[in-house]
């Protein structure tokens, strides 16, 4: 829509533009009265155009919705445990007990399991974080010593390809190629 439109009005606006520049919009002249409601051409177009992608977004939109309906309606779906499972948070301290839920449901209630508090749960994740980040800190500190003698090692002549002593137990044996046990990252637990 916008070629057969915007063309004409484009390469007959009289701007004086060569080559491909007759195509757009800088040829036409709006010194001439005659010529500025060639604009208006371009407005027009891109209001056709914007709407056009407005109605496609609303159409694949309702296309969706509908498919979404049809998949949840679906015996399929309705026998997965998910499609029956409702989960209610922020539930007014007046509700948390499972016969005033069950007198507000009625009969629709199969099951009601009411969460407790989470404190000593949420300190032991907390704690666990915590050594998880001291103990990344602490490869951390490892690859860069052993990258530093690595290299150290390399620049002194050494071979890169140095065996692992037999005797280290972990199974990362890179690091003890290049620094001793004791040299090692260490922190203590509890």
């Amino acid at each position: 829509m916008t070629w057969p439109v915007l063309f004409p009005v484009n390469a007959t606006g009289g701007g004086g533009q060569k080559e491909l520049n007759i195509l757009s919009m800088s040829n036409i002249d709006i010194t001439k009265s005659s010529n500025k409601n060639r604009l208006y051409a371009h407005a027009f177009i891109g209001a056709l155009y914007y709407g056009f992608v407005m109605y496609t977004i609303f159409r694949e939109c309702i296309f969706y919705i509908n498919l979404r309906q049809a998949f949840l309606l679906s015996p399929t779906y309705a026998k997965r445990i998910s499609s029956r499972t409702v989960l209610f948070t922020s539930v007014p301290a007046a509700y948390l007990e499972e016969g005033k839920l069950r007198k507000l449901f009625s009969d629709s209630v199969k099951n009601l399991w009411i969460a407790g508090t989470t404190k000593e749960l949420d300190d032991l994740v907390e704690e666990r974080d915590k050594v998880a980040m001291k103990l990344e800190g602490a490869e951390v500190k490892l690859i860069k010593a052993v990258n530093k003698e690595r290299l150290k090692a390399i620049k002194n002549g050494a071979s890169a390809d140095k065996p692992a002593p037999s005797n280290d137990a972990e199974p990362g044996q890179v690091a003890a190629r290049w620094i001793p046990q004791k040299s090692r990252p260490t922190h203590r637990l509890g």
